[in-house]
C-alpha cells in the first residue's frame, strides 16, 4: 500500500509503499550529512524509492543527480517520487546493477557517490525489505567498488553502514583508493553505543581521518541542535 511521507519544506512529500523497503534515519542522515557543490553531478548507489536522491535534489543546487538500482518496482517508485516533486530536469532514475553502472555513466565522471548498501552478510531475515538489508543481491564492496569507478579524482564517497562492518569498509576503501577522511559515528543519545556510521572517503585522498559522534536525541527525548541543523531546509554549499 502506497502512503505519502511529508519531507518538511517546500510542499515536498515522498511516496513509499508497504509492500517495499522503506527508509530509516540512516539514509536522511546520509542525504543531510553529505556536501555537495551546485556543479556537482551526484550518483545515488542502490537509490531504492530515491529517498537520498530527492532530498539531495531538493535542498542542493547541484548539477544533477541520478538514482540507481536493481529493483524494477523500486525504480518505478523513484520515477514516481520524481515526477510528485517536479524534479524531472535534475534527476533521474536508472534501472542497472551497480557493478554495471560504470558502463552507462563512465568512468571519471562523477564529483560525488551516496551509497546505502545492505548491512548484513547473511541474516535470517525474511519478507518484503529483506532483499535490501542483506548482500543476496550487492555486497559492499559491488558497491564501493562501482563507486571507485565512477569517481573522479578527488571525488567523495559518502557511505553509510552498521558499525560491525566498519573494518570491512576500511578496508574495502583503501583497496579501491578511496581514503578515508570522515568518519561520523550514529547513535541514538549519548547513553547508547553508535549502531551506524556515515564514512566520507575521497578517490586519490591523502591519508588523514577525522572522527566525531552524531546523536540523534538528548536525554528528554527530543531532537538535538546538532541533528536538527542537517534536517534544514535547502543548504547552499
Amino acid at each position: 500500500m502506497k502512503y505519502n511521507v511529508e519531507l518538511g519544506f517546500e510542499n515536498s512529500s515522498f511516496v513509499q509503499d508497504t509492500d517495499l523497503y522503506c527508509f530509516s534515519t540512516d539514509s536522511v542522515i546520509l542525504a543531510n550529512i553529505a556536501r555537495i557543490k551546485k556543479t556537482d553531478y551526484v550518483v545515488d548507489l542502490g537509490t531504492g524509492a530515491g529517498i537520498i536522491a530527492i532530498l539531495i535534489s531538493l535542498k542542493r543546487e547541484c548539477k544533477k543527480v541520478l538514482g540507481v538500482d536493481i529493483d524494477e518496482r523500486a525504480i518505478a517508485l523513484f520515477e514516481e517520487n520524481i515526477k510528485s516533486n517536479s524534479l524531472e530536469n535534475k534527476t533521474s532514475a536508472l534501472l542497472m546493477d551497480v557493478k554495471d553502472v560504470h558502463k552507462e555513466i563512465g568512468n571519471g565522471k562523477v564529483d560525488v557517490v551516496l551509497a546505502n548498501p545492505p548491512y548484513y552478510l547473511e541474516s535470517s531475515l525474511h519478507g518484503k525489505d529483506a532483499s535490501s538489508k542483506i548482500e543476496d543481491k550487492g555486497s559492499v564492496e559491488d558497491f564501493i567498488s562501482a563507486a571507485a569507478k565512477i569517481l573522479k579524482f578527488d571525488g567523495d564517497l559518502y557511505m553509510v553502514m552498521k558499525t560491525n562492518r566498519l573494518v570491512d569498509v576500511l578496508v574495502l576503501l583503501r583497496q579501491y583508493k578511496l581514503e578515508p577522511k570522515e568518519l561520523t559515528y550514529i547513535a541514538h543519545n549519548k547513553n547508547s553505543e553508535p549502531g551506524s556510521f556515515v564514512i566520507k572517503a575521497k578517490s586519490g585522498g591523502k591519508s588523514g581521518l577525522l572522527t566525531k559522534t552524531l546523536y540523534i536525541e538528548n536525554e528528554d527525548g527530543t531532537m538535538t541542535d546538532e541533528c536538527k541543523k542537517l534536517y534544514e531546509g535547502v543548504r547552499k554549499e
